[in-house]
């Protein structure tokens, strides 16, 4: 799931909207071909056989342009998490468990494995980048919190979000031994079975708490 959804402007041409797109799209192909180090006007420039000047037209700088970018990805989990959301036919649970399973299946996409890692990786030395991906990741887990307060409605709600950020790390962290190429990729239909066991599993099991000591 690490594409793009890129929602249509509400006002210009267009022609105008076809070029913004066309630069997030060219955009997320460097970022995924050759990193986000190589992510630059001058490049996406050249890929489009146009000149970089003409890009600031639809971005002003570098930022502006990350930060649409990485709103287009979160905006594709956002869609395909809320479809499982909003099946009236699912329980809390299986809804639950066919999130994680889909999380943890996108792994193993080319996208997915290249980019968050790179993304990762430009967010320990760029304050700009972390500022947008903590928004991205508190946006891509408030599913998972919801879900937990209808299903452990005893526990806190700080607790809650804890656990929404442990479900992210677990999901994440996998990328780096079952993502695209990696030692483990063939077996990432039984990694995501069996992590979703865990993580569910732990979730119900987790006592409720004795006092309101961690309660907010």
């Amino acid at each position: 799931m690490a594409k793009l959804r890129i929602d249509r402007r509400e006002a210009g041409y267009t022609r105008g909207q076809e070029i913004h797109e066309t630069i997030l799209k060219t955009a997320f192909d460097i970022l995924v071909d050759e990193g986000m180090d190589a992510l630059s006007f001058g490049k996406i420039a050249k890929r489009m056989e146009t000149k970089s000047q003409n890009l600031t037209h639809y971005f002003p700088n570098k930022n502006a342009l990350i930060s649409e970018l990485l709103n287009c990805i979160i905006s594709n989990y956002e869609y395909e998490v809320y479809e499982v959301e909003n099946n009236k036919y699912l329980s809390d649970e299986e809804k639950f468990r066919k999130i994680a399973e889909l999380i943890i299946l996108d792994l193993a996409t080319l996208e997915t494995t290249r980019v968050f890692p790179e993304l990762w990786a430009k967010s320990n030395h760029d304050p700009f980048v972390q500022e947008r991906l903590n928004d991205l990741y508190r946006r891509g887990r408030q599913t998972t919190v919801q879900l937990v307060s209808r299903l452990r409605p005893d526990i806190p709600e700080n607790i809650r979000q804890m656990i929404g950020v442990i479900t992210a790390g677990c999901f994440e962290g996998l990328t780096i031994f079952a993502g695209h190429g990696k030692e483990w990729e063939g077996n990432i239909e039984t990694i995501a079975s069996l992590a979703t066991q865990i993580l569910f599993g732990g979730i119900m099991s987790l006592p409720a708490p004795a006092d309101d000591n961690n309660r907010k």
